[in-house]
């Protein structure tokens, strides 16, 4: 290993470069396989678009809200019916269909329960459903096209996640 006081620069790429750390020493000291790791963490642009995909779903939620409040009822709230629209004007609505970037679908509009699910700009899905007969609201990562009941929103909560 070099260690004297005088500094000399070395131009050298590729093998000579290999040859020339090793020679003097340079290079890691520490093995590749106690190096630490860092966890990966979700792209910027992959949080942004859960975060539009999930700000979609909870202006859909707040309108079904204000939907089911005036008629005790979520039944009729579906894009056919065009409730929806008239009470959010900003968010798209389909019928259940499968989720899509940019668009909620009402997957399930029943009286008690209802079902909507969305889909972020970098393939995620988002749902949201809520059963007021056991007074359950769940936020979950699946496409809730085709719900039977409020349970089809499942998967990893969206609540406190990027």
């Amino acid at each position: 290993m070099f260690t004297g006081g005088t500094r000399f620069r070395v131009k050298a790429t590729g093998p000579i470069l290999a040859i020339v750390l090793a020679a003097c020493g340079g290079g890691s000291s520490v093995p590749a396989s106690s190096q630490a790791t860092t966890p990966a963490q979700p792209s910027p642009y992959s949080v942004t678009a859960a975060r539009q995909a999930q700000s979609e779903l909870r202006n859909g939620f707040v309108a079904a809200k204000v939907y089911f409040t005036d008629g005790d009822t979520y039944s009729g709230f579906d894009a056919g019916a065009a409730a929806a629209l008239e009470i959010e004007p900003a968010v798209t609505f389909v019928g259940d269909e499968p989720a899509s970037t940019g668009v909620v679908s009402i997957n399930l509009a029943r009286t008690d329960q209802i079902v909507m699910s969305t889909l972020s700009g970098d393939g995620e899905p988002f749902c949201i459903g809520e059963d007021l007969s056991t007074g359950t609201t769940t936020f979950g990562s699946v496409d809730g096209v085709g719900a039977s009941d409020a349970s089809a929103c499942s998967g990893d909560s969206w609540l406190s996640s990027p």
